[in-house]
């Protein structure tokens, strides 16, 4: 994967693609906040969770609900609520995946899924439990932490390039 900058593993975040849906384009950053904060992607390993810019928020709660008004209410629910919702009433089995399509070194797509049992997150924040692991941020720049890299081994490499690249692999 392509990255921008050094300050972090700035991304450009081309698409967001909730399974069953299409895929819906991802705001580029605003010119006037390149300098500040790169793209409109980082990825992290020390985020516990997707915190994506409003655009992509939005695409993904409109695609869950064109598929599911259900799975709308529940992440709302689950948002709102500080001690989650219980797990059981979630039947991940029946929750799409969330793809995020970022720009390769070429500029190609690289799609990348996170499965329900990566996006929710159970037995949080206690046992029985569930909550959902992405949220609006209300910056156009999406932070892509560990829920989207729990399906992958995911390597930071600095030693290939000064800006890094990062690398995905699915798991076996």
């Amino acid at each position: 994967m392509d990255v921008l900058d050094d300050l972090y593993y700035n991304t450009t975040l081309k698409a967001i693609q909730v399974d069953g849906c299409p895929a819906v384009a991802a705001k580029p950053l605003p010119q006037q906040l390149q300098t500040e904060m790169g793209s409109n992607s980082i990825v992290d390993s020390g985020t516990n969770s997707l915190v994506v810019a409003n655009d992509v928020f939005s695409a993904i709660m409109k695609s869950l609900q064109t598929l599911d008004r259900t799975f709308v209410q529940t992440a709302e629910q689950a948002l709102q609520s500080d001690t989650g919702i219980p797990a059981s009433q979630l039947k991940l089995a029946s929750w799409p995946g969330i793809s995020f399509i970022l720009a390769g070194e070429n500029n190609e797509d690289i799609k990348l899924t996170c499965s329900p049992q990566t996006y929710w997150q159970t037995d949080s924040p206690s046992a029985g439990q569930a909550i959902f692991q992405i949220a609006p941020s209300g910056l156009p720049q999406s932070i892509l932490g560990l829920p989207l890299m729990n399906n992958y081994y995911t390597v930071f490499d600095r030693s290939l390039d000064p800006s890094g690249v990062i690398r995905f692999a699915p798991i076996q």
